[in-house]
């Protein structure tokens, strides 16, 4: 009996973690607007931008292979003047707390990969973190 009543207990958190996972794709699929950028760098300066552009995520059908995603975005920080355009895929992992992201070219060839943090995800809110490979941490917050 108490051989049964551990599985039962690990089948729940087992699926538990994949409808999380679920949960954070359905939420996450859609055209997301940023509205604050922030940056800090190695030694803990802290940059905050004014920007314009977006997210957006393609809904996830299979959850089994990672989904794509296309983000646009105009910053204009104190330092420094730019633009980030990129695609590629997205994967919704650790029962929807992280994801992992590779950017690709326009052959498909993988061109950055990185874990994003995600900090805030709401049906209307969303806010990631992740790290460059310079040190910086920038973290994006996101309305739709």
């Amino acid at each position: 009996m108490g051989k049964i009543v551990f599985l039962f207990i690990i089948s729940l958190v087992i699926f538990a973690s994949c409808d999380k996972v679920k949960q954070t794709e359905k939420n996450l699929a859609g055209e997301w607007q940023i509205v604050s950028y922030k940056r800090m760098d190695t030694e803990g300066l802290l940059e905050y931008a004014v920007v314009n552009g977006y997210i957006n995520f393609e809904n996830c059908a299979d959850a089994s292979i990672p989904c794509p995603y296309t983000i646009v975005i105009n910053y204009d920080f104190p330092s420094s003047t730019g633009n980030t355009t990129e695609h590629g895929t997205y994967e919704v992992i650790e029962k929807g707390k992280f994801m992992n992201i590779e950017n690709s070219n326009s052959s498909n060839s993988i061109t950055a990969a990185y874990r994003c943090r995600l900090l805030t995800e709401t049906k209307t809110d969303l806010e990631l973190e992740f790290s460059d490979s310079t040190g910086y941490i920038h973290t994006y917050i996101f309305n739709r």
